[in-house]
């Protein structure tokens, strides 16, 4: 019976203390530049009172090929509040701005040549998990993906939920 309350105990512990947890922000350390010809930097964009980041692995085709689709998205997000921005992560930077070129992406483009952003925020290669709305003191307020998905609410009513919670 004593072993059933400590378990019961520990249970509640472990998972109590993870959801009160929030995690903050971090921006990388190394941006060398922005790989379109934005002028914002990544230091505006987490000024505004939300931000939604978007992270991209630069050896990740479909996640490539994914990008215009996101700049249209991240449309939306702009009418609501929200200032946005991707970051691509990876070596091969020359190859990713061969397929940008054409695109004509307006959302900035952040490169990050050291993956820091994706340590630093502990993302995953789920691709269902690669968007934050971070707040304007750099909380992580929501992970997701900025690319509707069935079976899940989506994160732009999450997004609307929040902003309006906290006008």
């Amino acid at each position: 019976m004593r072993h059933n309350y400590l378990c019961l105990l520990i249970f509640i512990i472990l998972f109590s203390c993870n959801r009160t947890k929030q995690s903050d922000y971090n921006p990388p350390i190394n941006f060398t530049r922005a790989l379109n010809d934005s002028s914002i930097t990544i230091d505006k964009l987490l000024t505004n009172q939300f931000t939604i980041i978007h992270y991209i692995n630069i050896d990740c085709s479909v996640c490539i090929s994914e990008l215009q689709i996101i700049d249209s998205l991240m449309q939306y997000y702009y009418d609501i509040g929200c200032l946005g921005g991707i970051i691509v992560s990876g070596q091969r930077v020359e190859l990713f701005e061969y397929y940008l070129k054409p695109m004509d992406v307006q959302t900035p483009i952040f490169w990050d040549p050291n993956y820091d952003h994706f340590n630093l925020n502990n993302l995953t290669y789920d691709k269902k998990k690669q968007t934050l709305l971070v707040d304007k003191n750099r909380h992580i307020l929501l992970r997701g993906s900025i690319i509707p998905r069935k079976r899940t609410k989506s994160f732009y009513k999450k997004t609307q939920q929040i902003i309006k919670k906290n006008p």
